[in-house]
């Protein structure tokens, strides 16, 4: 059956100019799932990017020009697959008998520094309950701690003297540490602008950055406090895999968010089930876009021009779910994100067989496995989804480094796919009624199998250590409720 949504508009789409208005209505691409974007001028692919050339400039313009051409090539370039040609073990999504579960080798050096890390945290000196910290527009007094990271906390805290007692999340990172590492400096720098969106659409999915200022021990920011993460909303909560519908309606508003964080000219770079949350009590329904600390901002200043790719980046993100341009040191793009973003739907409708590489600790391979993704060689994998989702993956597979993503198709397309296959995107969520009972934050450090650190726009670091391995729980026993109610969570999303 030919599908309800609209083709790719790349080629028949009329001109459009190339730069966005800044301000006034634009389509609703940060709607819900009962939303529908209306479709206009600042949403359609660019014109700008690829197909059209500008003037020819001289000099130094020339050779810039030349430098992007030449790297804008290597990053649409195919990935090398130098690993393809050996045997390698066959994946869970290809119907047959998946690897065994490689011994994982000790790396001595590794252990050492994450040993270290773990020290330092459990040695800085914490703030207590009822601690006052002052900043250039409010007193804030400590209610608890939330959780700790590798440098810096996160605290519930009220406004001093305010008599609604309203609750926000604070989250701190101490002044001293590799300046390539600290990401609350562009954690700050995205919130602020995804908060003075005009259109109040476009940015229902970010929380509001609420203050910011800096101690003589720590800098911070103060923002809303949100719910479980969607990945531990499958595992601790659900306690399955999410149903069709609550799987398309959270891939509609991840997507959604993704579109207008890039409407702002920055990249996530490690979107993942991890770094979504739902909000609390009448907004558990809606998902908000979480850590914002390896975002990169992908524009030149305030215009819609793509920066020149460099030509070598070091790996930075999540190996599950980071793309092959991640894998092959390529400048990522907005098609990477959205790339990242399809795994992360295959990984919510079935963490068993939802990536055939969940379980393999080589980046190497990994990356071949994504290759086949891609070509469809994993029978098993595309099972998953609705037969029709293979257009998506098409379309972001076909995609080139500088091209605008037609977010409109996509959500569009979306819609169009669970209307064929009878799927309601107005049913009521998993989670809803259940989430928030229990309050407590998720141990982010048990679902992520790899960490990552924080950069400035103008470096990236790697320094990406695998974490502990988890199996999803079937049962709602006593074990559940445990993991559920343990450890510390590094987000500034967190629950009551």
């Amino acid at each position: 059956m030919k599908p309800a949504a609209p083709a790719k508009p790349a080629a028949s789409a009329p001109p459009t100019p190339a730069a966005k208005p800044a301000a006034g209505p634009s389509p609703a691409v940060g709607a819900s799932a009962s939303a529908t974007p209306s479709q206009s001028a600042p949403n359609t692919p660019s014109s700008q990017p690829l197909d059209k050339k500008p003037p020819q400039p001289q000099g130094k313009s020339a050779e810039k020009v030349s430098n992007f051409e030449k790297a804008t090539a290597a990053a649409d370039k195919p990935a090398d697959k130098p690993a393809a040609d050996k045997p390698a073990d066959k994946p869970a999504g290809s119907g047959e008998k998946g690897p065994e579960k490689p011994a994982k080798e000790k790396n001595p050096e590794k252990e050492k520094k994450a040993a270290e890390r773990k020290k330092k945290v459990a040695q800085r000196e914490k703030m207590k309950d009822n601690d006052i910290i002052k900043s250039d527009n409010f007193t804030w007094r400590v209610i608890k701690l939330l959780g700790s990271g590798g440098f810096g906390d996160v605290y519930k805290v009220v406004k001093e003297n305010d008599a609604d007692k309203q609750e926000y999340a604070m989250k701190t990172e101490m002044c001293e540490g590799d300046k390539r590492m600290l990401r609350l400096k562009i954690e700050v720098r995205v919130l602020g602008l995804c908060t003075n969106v005009e259109n109040p659409e476009k940015k229902k999915h970010f929380l509001e950055l609420i203050d910011r200022g800096k101690t003589e021990k720590f800098k911070f920011l103060v923002m809303g406090l949100v719910g479980k993460s969607l990945e531990d909303l499958r595992k601790n909560v659900v306690c399955r895999n999410f149903s069709k519908s609550t799987g398309m309606q959270a891939a509609l508003q991840t997507l959604v968010s993704i579109g207008d964080l890039h409407d702002v000219g920055y990249l996530h770079r490690d979107i993942k089930p991890q770094n979504f949350a739902i909000g609390l009590g009448e907004n558990e329904k809606m998902i908000y876009m979480l850590d914002f600390g390896i975002a990169r901002k992908f524009t030149v200043g305030n215009t819609k021009q793509v920066k020149v790719p460099r030509l070598q980046v070091k790996f930075l993100g999540t190996l599950r779910f980071a793309s092959r341009a991640c894998h092959n040191g390529i400048e990522q793009g907005r098609k990477d994100d959205l790339e990242t973003w399809i795994y992360m739907v295959f990984d919510l409708l079935d963490d068993e067989c939802g990536l055939p590489w969940k379980r393999i600790p080589d980046r190497s391979q990994v990356v071949v496995y994504k290759e086949k993704f891609f070509r469809f060689q994993f029978p098993n994998c595309y099972q998953i989804v609705p037969a029709e989702f293979k257009r998506l993956v098409e379309y972001v597979n076909g995609m080139s480094f500088a091209e605008e993503p037609d977010y409109i198709y996509m959500t569009h397309s979306i819609k169009s796919i669970a209307k064929e296959n009878r799927i309601d995107m107005e049913k009521k969520l998993d989670w809803v009624g259940r989430a928030n009972r229990e309050g407590a934050p998720s141990d982010d450090e048990t679902s992520s199998d790899n960490k990552n650190t924080g950069s400035d726009d103008s470096e990236d670091t790697d320094r990406n250590t695998r974490g502990k391995k988890t199996n999803m729980k079937k049962t709602k026993g006593s074990e559940s409720r445990k993991r559920s109610t343990s450890g510390a969570r590094k987000k500034v999303g967190v629950a009551a």
